[in-house]
């Protein structure tokens, strides 16, 4: 996140030495890409874990599976907070182009669980 802050400034800077402005919206232009700015999210141990990977051994994917419900819990619990940090106005815009809603959380946790 800090390197995407510091590369806004500095676009920002050398945008505006030049006479420009720069467009940090998700879609500023109706029918128009706009630069697909987004968040994937990861959680991990020091050791390397991944806790969203669901893993090949039974027991991977329960850690797995407690994982996402620790993860749902916590987004029911804070549903406020995370849809205002997550779905601005920018989002509403963005509907209507083949994207989820803001309040679509998705993932695959891939063939394992059939």
């Amino acid at each position: 996140a800090d390197n995407n802050v510091l590369f806004m400034e500095v676009l920002e800077k050398e945008a505006e030495k030049l006479g420009l402005h720069v467009l940090f919206h998700e879609k500023p232009f109706a029918g128009i890409n706009g630069n697909g700015k987004h968040n994937n999210w990861s959680i991990g141990t020091d050791t390397g874990m991944n806790w969203f990977y669901p893993g090949k051994t039974d027991e991977a994917r329960k850690l797995f599976v407690t994982a996402i419900a620790c993860l749902a819990y916590g987004l029911k619990q804070h549903n406020e907070l995370v849809r205002c940090c997550v779905a601005h106005a920018g989002n509403d815009h963005r509907l209507g182009a083949q994207e989820a809603p803001p309040a679509i959380i998705s993932l695959y946790p891939g063939t394992g669980f059939e």
